[in-house]
């Protein structure tokens, strides 16, 4: 018995040996420290991935793996939900590879890193919550970066992606503006009321949010004592919404 353990312990300490030390990482040619972030990127160790790309891009900063390495931090970052690391990341790869073919995933990635459909800007914007701490800027920023995609590349395999989430960024925004408005309501700021609703009918006239503003237009100018702007906004909110729940 007390062979087989010296045996397996042996096997052991010989496999250890074979393990490369973090800090040979700086003998590593470039494909290594390639494929090696990008398996920990797959196991989610995006601490070791950055480590890995960040010496990548040091030692060979103007060849392909230099390049690729600047693009795959923009992406490990936003799977981090780290979205300023991941916006700044893809906007330096832009500007300094306008050219290079796989410069549209930098604007889909710099899009992004301004739009999430579970705990992001979108829900954020969607949500009743927390109204007065919303800042829509992300979203925004998350559009104009995927409306540059689309007009720079349209053909790009990332671009009706693209076009699904700018539709929905445009909703959220204007629900935003609802939101607001709703707030302003209730608490009798009627002109500050006025001025969010208009915005969704100048800004987001195609959106759902647009029958709301109307019926916040009547109901609010009725109560500033506006009777014929109110019944402007009604006929206006009958004429393009003849079945809506606010006549």
């Amino acid at each position: 018995m007390r062979a087989v353990l010296i045996f397996a312990l042996t096997l052991t300490l010989a496999a250890g040996c074979q393990y490369t030390d973090p800090g040979d990482i700086t003998k590593w040619p470039a494909d290594k420290l390639l494929a090696e972030a990008r398996d920990a990127t797959a196991g989610r160790a995006y601490t070791r991935a950055l480590e890995y790309l960040a010496e990548l891009e040091k030692r060979f900063p103007y060849n392909k793996y230099g390049r690729q390495a600047m693009l795959e931090k923009a992406y490990i970052h936003h799977r981090r939900k780290k979205p300023e690391e991941a916006r700044a990341a893809a906007e330096r790869f832009i500007e300094q590879y306008p050219a290079h073919p796989s410069v549209d995933y930098a604007y889909y990635l710099k899009g992004l890193s301004g739009y999430d459909d579970g705990s992001g800007p979108v829900s954020r914007l969607m949500s009743r919550f927390g109204l007065r701490t919303i800042d829509p800027g992300a979203a925004r920023d998350s559009h104009e970066a995927f409306a540059d995609l689309i007009n720079r590349f349209p053909r790009s395999r990332y671009a009706a992606d693209a076009r699904e989430k700018m539709d929905q960024l445009v909703n959220a925004l204007a629900q935003h503006e609802i939101d607001v408005a709703r707030f302003y309501l209730e608490r009798h700021a009627y002109v500050a009321a006025v001025g969010r609703g208009k915005t969704v009918l100048e800004k987001y006239s195609d959106t759902p949010a647009a029958e709301e503003a109307l019926a916040i237009l009547v109901t609010t100018y009725r109560a500033m004592g506006l009777t014929e702007l109110s019944e402007d906004a009604r006929r206006v909110l009958q004429l393009n919404f003849p079945q809506s729940r606010h006549l």
